[in-house]
């Protein structure tokens, strides 16, 4: 349904190099309170220039694709910066649902907003938009499987604490 968005018409490049980035993404999985765990990622995000925009993306991990989950961006005051949630489990990643449709929707929008020129070069293909979406399902499958790795790792870690008696 975003094919046709100027979204999927742009080239991105992924560069780790904050000063040469046109957009910081940052992913923030909860898997304590969200408060504390927001708080986190935002200082980590603090550093960064402000004056370079953001993408806050916040992970709530759940079954349920009708949950309703707090907003988020109350606890963000940093300018240029976009926070959206969106719902996941353990199990299937990335749930199918309408707050992850809106997320994506406001990514897109804010995207526009920023106002990058589409690549001329020849050899972009045609349908760009779908190996965009690919990366961007990709970046999210991956962020799935790191959240699920830091649970299992927590439970496993609190296992190994438990002292048993016989």
């Amino acid at each position: 349904q975003y094919k046709n968005n100027s979204l999927f018409k742009k080239k991105k490049n992924d560069t780790h190099s904050v000063d040469v980035c046109d957009v910081i993404l940052v992913f923030c999985p909860i898997v304590s309170r969200a408060g504390t765990d927001i708080d986190a990622a935002l200082n980590e995000l603090n550093t960064c220039p402000a004056s370079k925009s953001a993408i806050f993306v916040v992970f709530h991990l759940t079954f349920d694709p009708d949950k309703i989950v707090p907003d988020s961006s109350i606890y963000v005051i940093r300018r240029n910066t976009l926070t959206v949630n969106c719902l996941f489990s353990e199990d299937k990643g990335l749930l199918t649902c309408d707050m992850n449709e809106k997320a994506l929707a406001k990514i897109v929008q804010y995207d526009l907003e920023q106002g990058t020129e589409p690549p001329t070069a020849p050899w972009v293909p045609q349908h760009k938009w779908l190996l965009t979406a690919l990366c961007v399902c990709v970046c999210m499958c991956v962020c799935s499987l790191l959240f699920q790795f830091f649970i299992h790792l927590r439970i496993f870690r609190k296992w190994e604490t438990t002292r048993f008696f016989f």
